[in-house]
């Protein structure tokens, strides 16, 4: 009896304890003040939008990832002790879920909502008469860069024209029809 009392005095008294919290509401305060609406909005800003743009290639040209997917399961690649992808390398039970693929999914679509970003903000970036149509020409090359990598890749995608969130629903549409009128005629 004596033990039952103590348990559900302690029971009680962690439950009050875990259902005790402060009444204040979190307040972020951001030190620099440095959000996209303010360092995009410059031109040296603006400079950094597009280098960070370039910077996104790296995860297919520099990491063993992208040479997996591309050349992997090929007549030129042959599988060494030590191989990370086996299931890429030997089409051994190969799923969407595999990190190799993941991975570069994930970054392209961060590329491109990147380029997105910069399209939509290349107005109010203060550029020179010159320089705009020259950053807005890279930024549109880039998109469609990685926009050629996922149809050469996977296929028929979804394929964002603005900055947002993307969605992963199946393509209802051939890739390079898509690929072709979106892109190369914008």
């Amino acid at each position: 009896m004596k033990s039952f009392f103590i348990k559900k005095t302690g029971l009680l008294v962690l439950l009050l304890i875990a259902c005790t919290s402060c009444n204040d509401v979190l307040e972020e305060y951001n030190p620099s003040g440095l959000t996209a609406e303010t360092v995009y909005t410059t031109p040296e800003g603006f400079e950094t939008l597009v280098n960070a743009a370039y910077t996104y290639q790296r995860w297919w040209y520099g990491k063993e990832e992208g040479y997996n997917i591309a050349e992997t399961g090929t007549d030129i690649w042959t599988s060494g002790s030590g191989e990370v992808y086996r299931d890429l390398t030997q089409y051994l039970n190969l799923q969407g879920s595999n990190a190799a693929l993941t991975s570069e999914w994930r970054e392209f679509y961060a590329a491109i909502n990147l380029c997105n970003g910069g399209i939509a903000r290349i107005d109010k970036a203060g550029l020179s008469a010159t320089l705009r149509p020259i950053r807005e020409g890279e930024l549109r090359f880039l998109r469609a860069f990685y926009y050629w990598h996922i149809v050469e890749t996977w296929g028929a995608f979804i394929s964002p024209l603005r900055k947002r969130m993307v969605s992963f629903r199946p393509p209802t549409e051939h890739p390079l029809r898509r690929f072709i009128t979106r892109f190369l005629k914008t």
